[in-house]
């Protein structure tokens, strides 16, 4: 092989070197700009087919939890989130808070319930109750109202979907990842939510077994090979 060849194949390789530098500095400011974005977005909110209502928003994404527990604001949510991450014992991945309500309006018969006593071989009535009970799917209650105070025993069943990943994915596009909520209950609304996710940087260098079929670095001549070998990761594709 010529040194003209040699020149040129060295010349390839910073080259590709050179790109990977870029792309890891483009590829830090665009997860920077992503979380940046995310902090300022708004709760998406809508009803499916079904009647369930479901919500979605951008989730904090970064390499760091350094970068949510530094991170100011007045977002009671996004503090609520800083919590749940500060107590987080362990190596974290993801965190998700939501809070939600459940608004239920329906009519039940009433039964009354009456107290009475014999008196002079007569009944009479001495006090008077009324009593409801419902139960359905999501829901299940009894209430027993008296004269000086009301007994309620109400349980409410909610059951979630919750989702979270990446939505977009365009060339030279750093992902973007969202959290998503569906209330199976369809009589449950969302009302906050926010999520944060480590995103751990990719390693750049590996070692390992090799074969293949490359260049000789004596003589850089194609041949092959089998061996130990370190390994740069350049670009990675998905």
């Amino acid at each position: 092989m010529s040194n003209k060849s040699k020149i040129i194949i060295v010349l390839i390789v910073l080259v590709f070197l050179l790109i990977a530098l870029l792309w890891g500095q483009i590829s830090k400011g665009q997860t920077a700009e992503n979380f940046n974005k995310a902090i300022n977005q708004e709760l998406r909110l809508a009803v499916n087919e079904k009647g369930q209502h479901e919500a979605s928003i951008a989730v904090l994404t970064a390499q760091k939890e350094a970068a949510l527990n530094n991170l100011q604001t007045k977002d009671s949510v996004i503090l609520w989130l800083k919590e749940t991450v500060k107590d987080y014992d362990g190596a974290l991945n993801t965190a998700i808070v939501h809070k939600g309500v459940t608004q239920t309006k329906e009519t039940t018969q009433t039964f009354i319930i009456r107290d009475t006593v014999q008196l002079e071989g007569e009944l009479v009535e001495v006090k008077k109750n009324y009593s409801t009970k419902w139960s359905n799917r999501w829901e299940e209650g009894y209430i027993l109202a008296k004269e000086d105070s009301i007994f309620r025993d109400i349980k409410v069943k909610n059951e979630y979907e919750i989702t979270l990943g990446a939505v977009k994915n365009k060339l030279f596009k750093a992902k973007e990842y969202e959290v998503k909520v569906v209330n199976l209950n369809p009589n449950t609304k969302t009302k906050e939510l926010r999520s944060f996710q480590v995103k751990n940087k990719p390693k750049r260098l590996s070692l390992g077994l090799q074969i293949g079929y490359g260049l000789g670095l004596i003589d850089f001549k194609p041949q092959p090979y089998l061996g130990l070998g370190l390994q740069v990761n350049l670009l990675g594709v998905k």
